[in-house]
């Protein structure tokens, strides 16, 4: 039987996703484009963000209550995990925006044609590497595209079959690498100040008897700026 306090391996325990999780299995196997890599990390972002403000209202909550302290024991650890995910997801978004760039109707329309279409080259190779052949559905899939592309893909399918199992790990490669993000404090910070503000703002929302619960967020025009100067 070991002689490590409770406490410290407790400490030692870390929630969510760890960095190399998040980089390899959530942004680039979701993305595989720079522009599919955006929209995998802004969908986490946004998720991750509503979450915080939950925290954030659930420590305000205990609070008001007067809440025990051992219903909230943990808390602050866990408060620092799930900033530490917002964290990274919030500078992958931020690295990848520079990498894209601005975002207009038709580049949008675009970049989102092109993921789609190498998303469908990566079914196909992924199906050929494991039966030898392309799956009816990545087929099925394919022929719901317009033309012309839809023809541009047929041909692109057929020639796929014939290549070789280095030719085709190729097409299962996202298209960039991405760097490591440690946790920036100044960032961590932010964020959670940000997260205070939103739930400033509804703040007679946490009251018992209320019926406008909305915790939604509400910031302050400098919002963006704040993260930019503690992301840089």
């Amino acid at each position: 039987m070991g002689c490590t306090n409770l406490n410290e391996l407790l400490a030692d325990h870390q929630r969510y996703h760890s960095s190399f999780q998040i980089r390899n299995f959530i942004i680039r196997a979701n993305g595989h484009t720079p522009f599919g890599m955006y929209r995998q990390a802004l969908r986490e972002l946004e998720g991750r963000w509503s979450a915080l403000k939950g925290l954030v209202a659930e420590r305000r909550i205990a609070e008001v209550t007067l809440l025990s302290s051992v219903e909230n024991d943990g808390f602050e650890h866990k408060l620092y995990d799930k900033l530490r995910e917002l964290c990274e997801f919030y500078q992958i978004a931020d690295w990848l925006k520079e990498q894209i760039g601005d975002l207009t109707v038709e580049k949008r329309a675009e970049l989102d044609e092109q993921y789609w279409c190498t998303q469908m080259l990566k079914a196909a190779a992924t199906d050929a590497l494991s039966s030898g052949r392309i799956s009816a559905k990545t087929w099925n899939n394919v022929s719901t595209f317009p033309e012309p592309l839809r023809a541009k893909l047929y041909v692109e399918l057929h020639a796929l079959q014939t290549r070789g199992p280095t030719a085709l790990q190729a097409f299962l490669e996202p298209e960039i690498q991405l760097p490591e993000f440690p946790p920036l404090p100044s960032l961590m910070d932010t964020l959670l100040k940000e997260a205070n503000d939103a739930v400033d703002s509804h703040e007679h929302a946490l009251l018992s008897g209320r019926e406008d619960t909305d915790l939604g967020d509400v910031l302050e025009v400098n919002t963006n700026r704040r993260l930019h100067s503690a992301l840089h």
